[in-house]
């Protein structure tokens, strides 16, 4: 019987989260839930957050929605196994603000 095993690597390219509501933002997986997470950590309590996730020619892999939280807020947004091998743009809106990580996946 063969094995098959799959390695999955996320590398982050760049980031970009100086503001005023969002502190931090990282970009990892998750192998127990197989979802790619963002955690962002921020100083403001409930505000609403748009995650957008493009591949390489602009076309959205996923949207999303979410509430941040005083402190940490995890956000699962996508099964990076069903994404191909490429460079990915996470988009965060926060109010009348966007920041922007990329993010490259070798499976």
């Amino acid at each position: 019987m063969k094995s098959i095993i799959s390695f999955l690597f996320i590398i982050i390219v760049s980031l970009n989260v100086h503001a005023h509501n969002i502190d931090e933002m990282k970009i990892g997986s998750n192998s127990k839930t197989a979802s790619l997470e963002i955690k962002i950590k921020s100083t403001l309590s409930n505000h609403d957050v748009v995650i957008t996730v493009k591949d390489e020619q602009g076309n959205i892999i996923t949207t999303q929605a979410a509430k941040v939280i005083t402190g940490e807020t995890i956000i699962s947004i996508v099964k990076p196994n069903t994404m191909k091998e490429g460079m990915y743009t996470v988009e965060m809106k926060s109010g009348d603000e966007i920041k922007t990580a990329k993010f490259m996946i070798w499976n």
